[in-house]
């Protein structure tokens, strides 16, 4: 299942809590973008280890996808041939996670993503 941390965790954060031990619970596996989607899409580009806000990772993206409109576009062109990037960039926050130094789910955070992506990628052949 993949879904964004921002609004959750700003609705109720005993309630993104308690969705994440129910889905560990049930073996449901996860791909969490914390905050937003955009943030995956930034690290296409850029490094990013701080604390972010949807508006902000929004911001910063649209530096380098001028015409980015999430409602519109699914996967924009330059992306594509980023992906490693981004692979590897989360790989380093993954990193931060296991030693410690961040909350499984923390904001930044794409976890769960990598491996969705890098299997959605050997599904279609790349």
């Amino acid at each position: 299942m993949a879904f964004d941390g921002d609004e959750h965790i700003e609705k109720s954060m005993d309630a993104w809590n308690k969705a994440l031990s129910k889905a560990k619970g049930q073996k449901i596996e996860l791909a969490i973008t914390n905050p937003c989607f955009e943030f995956w899409y930034l690290l296409h580009f850029q490094d990013h280890f701080a604390q972010i806000t949807n508006i902000r990772a929004k911001a910063l993206l649209n530096k380098h996808i001028s015409n980015y409109d999430k409602a519109k576009c699914y996967y924009p062109e330059p992306l594509e041939a980023l992906t490693e990037n981004a692979i590897q960039r989360a790989k380093k926050i993954a990193e931060q996670i296991q030693r410690g130094e961040l909350n499984e789910f923390s904001n930044p955070c794409c976890s769960g993503l990598t491996t969705l992506v890098q299997n959605l990628l050997m599904i279609g052949g790349q």
